[in-house]
Order: structure tokens, then sequence, then C-alpha cells
């Protein structure tokens, strides 16, 4: 619930930021905040870690024809193989990135760019065989990526993205009045896409 709470309110501070006009004066200003949902498939780099599913959207705001900035939240699990001898359970990440979009327009309807990100990751390890009490740490984490948004109309958009999501978090585990942790690189490969909406 807590962390649901902390996207809700920072959704709430990034929309009401993308609406506000006059950010900056120019011909090639946009003003134009936008919406989107996504879901993409997420391969963890680390062979103890299954994949999984990451699900989200995000608020952002076109600065310019070339520049915007947005807010990113999501969520997804990874299913656990074997972490130190551990297994079963789950390893899940609530992202809350904030990002640059830089592109270009190829054509009126075609829209390649470049993304990059950073911001917290809120890492939960969950479910561990054998009753282990297992936790894992917040973390910094940062996103790396290139798509391409394909235009049905002047406000809708189809897109498509690959993205790479450096997260290194400890990991706990507890039982019998012993304590392990171990820092595990979380990173993920990102393949997937989703829906633009321009208000």
């Amino acid at each position: 619930m807590k962390n649901v709470m902390l996207i809700a309110v920072a959704l709430l501070l990034v929309t009401s930021f993308a609406s506000a006009d006059g950010l900056l004066d120019g011909d090639e200003v946009l003003e134009c905040s936008y919406l989107k949902g996504f879901a993409s498939w997420a391969e963890p780099t680390d062979n103890d870690l299954k994949s999984g599913l990451y699900v989200g959207g995000a608020a952002g705001l076109d600065l310019n024809t070339y520049l915007a900035l947005e807010f990113e939240a999501g969520y997804y699990k990874n299913d656990v193989k074997d972490i130190e001898g551990i297994d079963g359970g789950n390893v899940s990440t609530v992202p809350l990135l904030f990002n640059a979009i830089i592109g270009y327009p190829a054509t009126d309807m075609i829209y390649p760019y470049g993304v990059v990100g950073l911001g917290a990751g809120i890492n939960n390890w969950n479910d561990a065989a054998g009753g282990i009490d297992t936790d894992a740490d917040s973390s910094l984490i940062a996103k790396f990526g290139i798509g391409c948004d394909f235009y049905v109309n002047e406000n809708v958009a189809l897109y498509v993205e690959g993205a790479y999501i450096i997260n290194r978090a400890d990991l706990t585990a507890k039982s019998g009045g012993l304590s392990a942790t171990e820092k595990v690189k979380l990173d993920t490969w990102l393949l997937g896409g989703g829906l633009k909406y321009h208000f």
C-alpha cells in the first residue's frame, strides 16, 4: 500500500507540472503534456532470476520538438531460481524514474528517440522457501534506451521501446538468529511498447 501511495503522489505532482503553461518561450515550444501506458518483457541479466513482465505508465511534458521530460512508474517481478542457496520466492521492483526523452521526427508520423532516466527502485524479496525471512533494500537506478513513436493521429501514438535498467540492491536473508546480506545485480533488459496520448 505504501508503494502505491508513493506512485500516486508522484504521478499527481508530475501531471500538475506537465499541465503548466509558459514553461519556455519560442516557436519550438509545444506546451503539450501526455500520458502513456506500457507493457514490456523483463529479462534479468542474473541467471538466478527468471523472466517477468514490466507494466506501468508515465506522465510527461514536451518542452519542444526534440526534448521531453517525464515521470515513469511501474512494477515488475522475477521469480528466484537460487540466490546464495535460497530458492523459491520472487524479487519485485517498483521503479520511480525521471526520464529525459531526446528525439527527432523522421516524418510527420514517425518519431525515433532515445531515453535516459534516473530514480529510485523500491525492491522486495518475498516468499522464499523454508520459511526464511527475506528483505531487499531500495536502490538508486538508471535507465537507458531507444524507441520509436508511430502516430495514428495528432494525439495518439503507438510506440515500441527497448531499454536497460541498472539496479544493484542488498538482499538479506534471516533464519535461526543468523543473517546474511549480499549485493545482487538486478539489472534488467526491457522490450515492449504501449500507447501514448497527447493532450
